[in-house]
Order: C-alpha cells, then structure tokens, then sequence
C-alpha cells in the first residue's frame, strides 16, 4: 500500500508542477491575444477577428485545467460552513462524500468528455481552423487528474484540521 501511495503521490506531484506551468503558459496566451486585440482596435481602428476565438479557447482550458487543480489542493467551494460545525467522524464522512461526488462528476467528465473529442475531431472550429476535439479536450483531461488527485487524497487518509476547515 506504501508503494502504491507514494507512486500517487509522485505523479499527482508531477502533474500538479505540469498544470501549473500549462496554466501560466495559458493566462500569458490570454493576456496577449486580449492585448493585442484592444491594441489594434483602438490603435490602429480595425480588429483582428482570430483574437476573440483563441481567447476563448484559452479561457475554457484555462476553467477546466484550473478546476483539477483545485482539486488537488482541495480549494473548491464546498459545505465549509456545515464541515466546520461538524467534529470528528462525522466531518470526516462528509468530507468523503463530498469527495465521492466530485469523482462521479469527473469520472463523468472524463468519459463522456472523451466521447465529444472523437466526436468532434471532424469538426474544425469557424476563424481559426483548429479542431473542435482539442477543444474539448480539456474536459476528459480534467477529469482524469481531478480522479488522480482525488485518489491521492484518499490514500493519504484523513484531512488535516487546516485542509478541513477550507472546504
């Protein structure tokens, strides 16, 4: 069980370093071509019609990939003002159903999400030409980091009282 938890934690570790620059590279993404949007606008009078899709695009992976991270570091909204009040056991079973449906939702997630990128593989997006699939993309990602993270947390056994008390 040692070794299994530790093989978790090392690629919940590693995929948490990933999200994080993949989200830095992201919002960097968005604050360029959202720049360089309201620069040519108000520049030089005319707009650049690829800068309001991709930031769009940016903006979706950006809610998904964010939303496993939050996960993993157990920062969604949640029953904090009931957990709080709650002692013992108790706090401890809600926690974990709590956290049993965040897995069913992302185990829904990830496979219905990746029905819609087979699906949508076809499909080209209208300006840019980008394939709709890699779009949805970040819906099956999500949901197989937010069960990966998940699945750490479960392992790694009951949440600290500090961890307990931000839900």
């Amino acid at each position: 069980m040692q070794i299994l938890r530790s093989l978790v934690s090392w690629i919940s570790r590693g995929s948490d370093l990933l999200l994080r620059l993949v989200l830095s590279g992201l919002v960097a993404g968005l604050v360029y071509v959202l720049g360089r949007q309201v620069l040519t606008r108000y520049l030089f009078n005319f707009s650049e019609y690829w800068t309001e899709e991709l930031a769009r695009y940016f903006l979706i992976w950006m809610t998904f990939l964010g939303g496993a991270l939050a996960v993993r570091r157990r920062a969604h909204i949640s029953m904090g003002l009931a957990v709080m009040h709650l002692k013992g056991a108790t706090a401890e079973w809600v926690r974990r159903l709590k956290d049993l449906c965040v897995a069913v939702f992302a185990a829904v997630m990830l496979m219905a999400g990746g029905s819609y990128v087979q699906v949508a593989m076809e499909q080209r997006t209208p300006v840019t030409q980008i394939p709709v699939g890699l779009i949805y993309l970040p819906i099956p990602l999500a949901g197989g980091l937010m069960l990966l993270f998940l699945l750490e947390q479960a392992l790694a056994g009951p949440a600290i009282p500090s961890q307990a008390k931000a839900e």
